[in-house]
């Protein structure tokens, strides 16, 4: 009789790839404290790999430029402004839910503009969530990292560093 044993040792897990973020607002100073706190997300492992635009326009080029039959990441989360010159936020929310290569990427608005209208047109037209613009730069932070973690972590990346199965 032969007798099985169980091997404690784990495979290695392969490299994550870094989840793509697409930052989209007109004002640079903004841009750069977003990216700034994505950079020391609080996700487990390194923090995602963030791409900047300054209107809706800018981010469809880029997102319909994106290539994934040539291994180019879709970004996994997108923060959109609303009001933005070329394109707004909202037009541009509505191409993105109406393409299907796009349309399951979480969009969380990140605004100034805190009118209930707005609010009601950007849930109407499929955003993920909405977050007016903290004056406080700590509470900025601290809704930047609980909602990229919340998105990335849902929609599949980092599964291996929070200790759930491959």
């Amino acid at each position: 009789m032969s007798r099985r044993t169980r091997s404690t040792a784990r495979k290695a897990s392969p490299p994550l790839e870094r989840p793509v973020v697409l930052l989209v607002d007109d004002d640079p100073d903004w841009r750069l404290l977003v990216r700034d706190i994505l950079a020391h997300c609080e996700l487990a492992g390194p923090g995602p790999d963030v791409h900047e635009v300054g209107d809706g326009e800018a981010a469809l080029q880029y997102l319909f430029s994106c290539d994934t039959s040539a291994g180019q990441l879709l970004p996994a989360l997108i923060y959109l402004d609303c009001e933005m010159p070329r394109l707004d936020g909202l037009t541009m929310l509505k191409v993105i839910r109406r393409d299907p290569r796009l349309q399951h990427i979480p969009v969380v608005m990140l605004t100034g503009v805190g009118d209930e209208a707005e609010i009601r047109r950007a849930a109407d037209a499929g955003a993920s969530a909405y977050i007016v613009k903290p004056s406080a730069a700590e509470d900025l932070r601290r809704v930047i990292n609980a909602s990229a973690s919340f998105w990335l972590v849902r929609h599949g990346h980092r599964k291996r560093e929070i200790g759930q199965a491959a």
